[in-house]
């Protein structure tokens, strides 16, 4: 569907948490859409479903979609599309098998009723595909199962994220992509590499699940909150900006939102946007957002801050924050006497003290004896699961190795 020549529509809705509700309301929704779109989606077409299932967390925390919003989403292209094959795939997160996602959020139970394949992405076989203009990918591999399908349901949350500022339609794609992939845009460049990746697979129609949403240290371990909100509509880019709004975020703000409508992949302008059902004004509740600063109390901690971005802020921040509550910031500084924590781009490395960790891509090769995290931002997991080893923890998600596999992206 092209954009750029119709006024894209978002449909905006709140039925709550009850079950028979969100099902009627998925159900009114995508009739509309089809009436509004006179889209057609041929019989036997392949439809793969893709909810954001990124951790083995329950959707009541906030951080993985309702299962129930998917049955209804899959019922009803069973009921529309003749003889259609719908699957629902996904890719966890590094360190999470996306299985044990499928059983803790309930879509074992759901693929026997509804007689679909569940898909782990990760472990499928991938095609390599080329990104023409891509400002830090040149090429990808995608798993096969993605480019073989004839329409891509993106299913969303709506969430906050430490590194993003927002999560949302167009990063939950991320999870078409193997581990390798994965690494690939979170070492290269996270905001362009989103947006990369959406030029050359671009979802057909992305549901936003605020039904419980999360705040504050998302997407992982922010605040639940209680919403009963489903946001959907067929232009990715519209539908994050609407969806942003209502949580209180200015799109623009949104680099990789901004960056997909500076390239065209979508209408990022509000007034551009066509919305049916609910007033995004009416239901907008302005979210806790991750932090933009680093004001925490962190003793033994000397931060070299040097003109750091906004996601190098929140994921060190972040991981601060997680240590500092679980006590292992504490046996890190009676160890070493001293944490000294350096990023941005012009941090000047003449202080450092005790151990000293240099996070991000903009510090890599710097000439000091410290301890290089790799990210373009860092993720928090992976601050913390490095700095746990110096203290002879094991790691949760990811080991050191995870860091001679950023320098082959770096060469």
């Amino acid at each position: 569907m092209d954009y750029t020549t119709m006024k894209p529509v978002v449909y905006v809705a709140k039925p709550g948490l009850n079950y028979e509700d969100v099902y009627r309301t998925v159900f009114m929704m995508l009739d509309r859409l089809w009436i509004i779109s006179k889209l057609r989606i041929e019989p036997r077409s392949r439809i793969l479903v893709k909810p954001n299932l990124t951790i083995d967390k329950p959707w009541t925390t906030g951080a993985t979609v309702c299962p129930y919003l998917v049955e209804a989403i899959v019922r009803w292209f069973q009921m529309k599309i003749d003889d259609c094959e719908v699957i629902v795939g996904e890719g966890s997160m590094l360190g999470v098998d996306t299985f044990k996602s499928f059983e803790v959020c309930g879509y074992l139970e759901l693929a026997d009723r509804l007689g679909i394949e569940l898909v782990d992405l990760n472990r499928q076989p991938t095609v390599t595909v080329e990104v023409a203009d891509g400002k830090v990918l040149k090429e990808i591999e995608v798993a096969k199962t993605v480019l073989e399908s004839d329409f891509i349901v993106n299913v969303a949350k709506l969430k906050t994220h430490i590194l993003t500022l927002v999560s949302l339609g167009m990063k939950n794609m991320k999870g078409i992509l193997p581990y390798k992939g994965k690494k690939a845009i979170h070492f290269l460049g996270l905001e362009h590499g989103i947006v990369d990746l959406n030029s050359i697979v671009k979802p057909d129609l992305t549901f936003i699940d605020g039904l419980i949403g999360m705040e504050g240290f998302g997407p992982l371990v922010g605040e639940a909150i209680e919403l009963g909100i489903i946001v959907a509509g067929f232009d990715v880019v519209s539908v994050d900006s609407i969806a942003s709004y209502m949580m209180g975020v200015d799109p623009y703000e949104v680099l990789h939102i901004r960056y997909a409508g500076e390239r065209g992949l979508g209408v990022l302008e509000l007034d551009r946007v066509k919305v049916y059902g609910l007033d995004p004004s009416i239901v907008r509740r302005p979210f806790k957002l991750p932090p933009r600063s680093i004001a925490g109390d962190y003793p033994g901690v000397h931060l070299i801050l040097g003109d750091p971005c906004s996601g190098c802020i929140g994921s060190i921040a972040t991981a601060l924050t997680i240590m500092k509550e679980s006590a292992e910031l504490k046996a890190l500084i009676d160890m070493y006497g001293c944490l000294t924590v350096a990023i941005g781009p012009k941090a000047r490395l003449d202080e450092s003290k005790g151990l000293t960790v240099l996070c991000g891509r903009c510090l890599y090769r710097t000439n000091v004896d410290g301890i290089f995290i790799p990210g373009c931002p860092p993720q928090s997991y992976l601050i913390r699961d490095i700095l746990r080893t110096k203290i002879g923890l094991p790691p949760i998600y990811v080991s050191e190795d995870v860091v001679r596999e950023a320098e082959e992206f770096y060469r």
